[in-house]
């Protein structure tokens, strides 16, 4: 395996997304925008905010979801360095795909690993715990039931609802066995996949089945894995659910601007920057959860409303509720990354392009419940190219990162090359300047056949520009030329199309069942941006 740590190719994001995270930040939008925003003051915010007490549930936490696995030596120490101040976390987070998702959730981790390493280097006083962040109460199944493999897509089909890490894994025993006849062929895919589908079917749900396969991979980095959905952490957070639901995001009971407001003024501060807002927020962005239920929670007249199942709380029971059964309030999209920073010592949060987008949306949230705005970072991405696909490139004439441009501009290019490998212009010139050597030689020796040879020139230059003409227009030339394009444009469309990037539809799975190891940790003292891999 080859790996080329690269620049964004040209046009695989747009400009104002670079320019926002990589290029000095826009702080009018969200004031810890981009690698180069300051560490400092967020740690220094954290160190005020984040007491001894918090660390030690964190600790315990921690604990408690690793039991039965056996951690690795660099956990362990992560784990420990978390009940002390100058210890920080650098995090992610993702919905719990089957087989860990697109290679995208890949890139996000290594994301992850890559910024330790860098703020490692440059703060060595602090220790920099990476954590990803399982999204195991999002209850939209349909955005995680599908595995594509091979150009094939295998689901996962289930009567189950609500939260998807409480969902049993049992049923996937008919995903895998469709798998393995697809793959029977290749015995070490087979035992690949063997592994992987113990993992799943020895789980007892799929948010601790997502933890074995991430301890699997990235053990060995001292990656932490989180379940946000627990008691303990729910029970930290009791201020902002009660700032959502009670206030409706007013800081002073039920006056001044509540969270619609602010997240409609965010909206259109974003659009004067060319930014658009991701999510639709709501007055209140919480949601009811129990085993099989995540409903949202709206207010009326004489106090709340579960929407679904239309039971009711007054006020009195709602705080309630969130005191003693802090468990049961799970917050949206928009108000996740508050929930994420109130029990985490967190200093870095690395998304994707849409999050990006809507933990700018909800930039004024930190502030409104009074926990600390992270440094905010978009992900690396990477393309997977085969040596024979990259043999091809260069066959026709090309390196990886002309595939970037597009395809009218690239098919161009092929036309041109064509045209010049054939037109013997430039041999028909090179020819010319050899033959006036040999007439000067001739003249001055007063060559008798210096006249007839110099008409033997003038024919031998016509007739090779006539097969140079006639080729261009020959069946043979018309249909290596469509050959050419014809495989340029399959390349583009299945490796380096902008539209659907590769990382989206190319599964993890997919690599590690061919057999493609892939290093769980790309260790760089700089910021790693896009990684070309270049494989089998």
């Amino acid at each position: 395996m080859r790996i080329n740590v690269k620049d964004y190719p040209k046009g695989f994001y747009p400009q104002s997304l670079l320019d926002l995270t990589w290029g000095d930040g826009n702080s009018t939008l969200y004031r810890s925008l981009g690698i180069h925003a300051d560490i400092q003051s967020i740690e220094e915010n954290i160190r005020n905010f984040f007491d001894i007490s918090k660390r030690q549930h964190l600790y315990d936490v921690f604990t408690r979801q690793y039991s039965g696995i056996e951690l690795a030596e660099s956990q362990k120490y992560n784990l420990l360095s978390l009940k002390k101040e100058n210890a920080f976390t650098v995090t992610t987070g993702q919905q719990i795909h089957v087989g860990l998702g697109p290679m995208y959730v890949w890139n996000k981790i290594e994301s992850v690993l890559n910024t330790v390493d860098v703020l490692s280097a440059q703060n060595p006083q602090n220790q920099y715990v990476p954590v990803f962040w399982m999204a195991t109460e999002d209850h939209d199944f349909e955005e995680i039931q599908d595995v594509v493999l091979f150009s094939e897509k295998y689901t996962w089909e289930t009567n189950q609802t609500g939260p998807v890490g409480l969902f049993h894994t049992q049923e996937l025993k008919l995903v895998f066995e469709r798998i393995r006849h697809r793959i029977i062929n290749d015995q070490n895919a087979v035992l690949n996949l063997k592994k992987i589908e113990a993992i799943y079917l020895n789980a007892n749900n799929l948010s601790e089945a997502t933890r074995n396969l991430v301890q699997m991979i990235f053990g060995e980095t001292g990656l932490l894995v989180l379940d946000p959905n627990d008691p303990t952490l729910k029970a930290l957070a009791s201020n902002v659910w009660k700032r959502d639901i009670l206030n409706k995001g007013r800081l002073n009971g039920l006056s001044g601007i509540g969270n619609l407001e602010t997240f409609e003024s965010q909206r259109n501060l974003m659009l004067q920057h060319c930014v658009e807002a991701q999510a639709y927020p709501r007055e209140i962005n919480c949601f009811y959860l129990e085993n099989g239920v995540r409903e949202r929670i709206e207010s009326t007249a004489t106090g709340y409303i579960r929407v679904n199942s239309k039971i009711e709380y007054s006020e009195t029971e709602m705080v309630s509720l969130i005191e003693n059964n802090p468990e049961c309030i799970s917050p949206n999209v928009l108000l996740r990354p508050i929930y994420q920073q109130s029990i985490l010592p967190n200093v870095v949060y690395i998304g994707g392009p849409a999050e990006v987008k809507y933990w700018i949306q909800c930039a004024p949230m930190f502030d409104i419940h009074d926990v600390v705005m992270p440094r905010l970072q978009l992900r690396l991405s990477n393309v997977y190219v085969p040596v024979f696909i990259e043999k091809k490139i260069v066959k026709l004439g090309f390196e990886i990162a002309d595939f970037w441009q597009s395809w009218p501009t690239l098919e161009s290019r092929i036309i041109e090359i064509q045209e010049d490998k054939y037109h013997l212009d430039s041999e028909i010139e090179e020819l010319s300047v050899v033959y006036e050597k040999i007439w000067q030689s001739l003249y001055s020796i007063q060559s008798k056949e210096l006249k007839d040879l110099k008409k033997s020139q003038t024919e031998s230059i016509k007739t090779l520009k006539r097969i140079s003409t006639e080729y261009k227009s020959s069946p043979d030339s018309i249909s290596k030329l469509s050959k050419d394009i014809q495989t340029a444009r399959s390349i583009k469309e299945k490796y380096f199309d902008d539209s659907k990037p590769q990382e989206r539809t190319l599964f993890w799975l997919e690599i590690y069942l061919t057999g493609i190891n892939l290093d769980s940790r790309i260790s760089k003292t700089d910021y790693i941006q896009f990684l070309e891999f270049i494989g089998i």
